[in-house]
């Protein structure tokens, strides 16, 4: 007797990912395994896992990060006061 493993031909889709503020994101996916990339631009930084992958129940295994504004340090502000 044979058991075929349905969800392995067809694996579940995982909802659509938004774009974060100040950055972007890449999904890819080779036909049975769908990841996610996110990246963030100048100035802000990374919040949550920067690579998801779509697991079989169609769901991610993170939440989705956010691209977060960097704060100025005390130097970079003490340096615009000197201009």
């Amino acid at each position: 007797m044979y058991f075929m493993c349905i969800s392995c031909l067809f694996p579940a889709a995982c909802s659509a990912l938004g774009v974060p503020d100040g950055g972007s994101v890449v999904q890819q996916t080779d036909g049975h395994t769908t990841t996610a990339m996110f990246t963030c631009g100048e100035y802000y930084t990374l919040k949550g896992q920067q690579a998801l992958a779509c697991r079989n129940d169609g769901s991610w295994d993170y939440l989705q990060p956010v691209c977060g504004e960097q704060m100025e340090t005390v130097w970079e502000i003490s340096e615009k006061f000197k201009k």
